[in-house]
């Protein structure tokens, strides 16, 4: 990790929120950590002289969760640890302008080997052979409360759920990961809200998934979480006229149960 210095001076960054997010996105994207404590986020910084405490550290990686850009990755048999969410990796993809050695000179394009089409042509593979039930899309605000739970509870009632914290290692693959995920899962829960509406990356999803519904074929179940009727319409007229469920921190497990009855059909 000794270029790290060089590759924060490089970034285009303005705040010490951002400095951090790039020190997670060193460790974990660009050399293949799984979690990352926020004790290793503070070491590296301090080795290579950015001034910043231990305690400063640590308020802006809950900064970086509460922003929905980092989440808290529990490990078995292993260390645990911080890692990016989607829009954290393409926030701080494209502050940093990408893993070093990435890109050609003058391109914006990854360079790939043999090895790498190889291994991509592998992961494809591997990819369109995984059927899940149901995919789950959501802000990352809302991660902690509704989306993480719901997910936890429809796996232990032995669904194979797409949720990105259960399926997605951060790398060059992430975008066709996730559209393997859309096109190779037979329903996807849409947890709508404030935080959901205008993001790029969960209306995406929600537009892929549109995609795959026909006439008499619905593929789409909302869930509404902190938002009402007139919300929803000013969002998207048709998902308001759409049937619904409201979930909270609260219901999680009754709403499990009703999806679970359709998910089963």
């Amino acid at each position: 990790m000794n270029a790290f210095a060089e590759f924060a001076d490089q970034s285009d960054y303005d705040s010490q929120q951002d400095l951090v997010g790039l020190a997670v996105y060193w460790i974990s994207a660009c050399n293949g950590f799984d979690a990352v404590p926020v004790s290793e986020v503070h070491d590296i910084l301090t080795l290579y002289d950015f001034q910043i405490s231990d305690q400063a550290v640590a308020t802006r990686m809950q900064q970086l969760k509460d922003d929905g850009l980092v989440y808290y990755r529990q490990r078995s048999g292993t260390y645990s640890g911080f890692q990016l969410t989607v829009p954290g990796f393409e926030r701080y993809d494209e502050l940093s302008g990408g893993c070093p050695g990435m890109n050609e000179v003058g391109s914006d394009k990854p360079e790939k080997t043999e090895e790498d089409q190889k291994s991509l042509k592998s992961v494809e593979s591997e990819s369109t052979d995984t059927a899940y039930d149901v995919f789950i899309s959501h802000a990352g605000e809302d991660k902690d409360s509704v989306a993480r739970p719901l997910a936890t509870e429809l796996r232990d009632r032995g669904f194979e759920v797409w949720f990105d914290e259960f399926e997605l290692q951060i790398g060059d693959q992430l975008r066709s990961s996730i559209d393997d995920g859309l096109k190779n899962s037979d329903y996807g829960i849409i947890i709508l809200s404030e935080a959901f509406f205008g993001k790029k990356w969960p209306e995406n999803e929600l537009e892929g998934l549109m995609s795959l519904e026909g006439d008499e074929e619905k593929v789409i179940l909302p869930l509404w979480h902190g938002v009402g009727e007139q919300e929803v319409t000013q969002y998207s007229p048709s998902l308001s006229a759409r049937v619904a469920g409201e979930i909270n921190e609260d219901n999680v497990d009754r709403i499990a149960e009703s999806l679970s009855t359709v998910l089963r059909s």
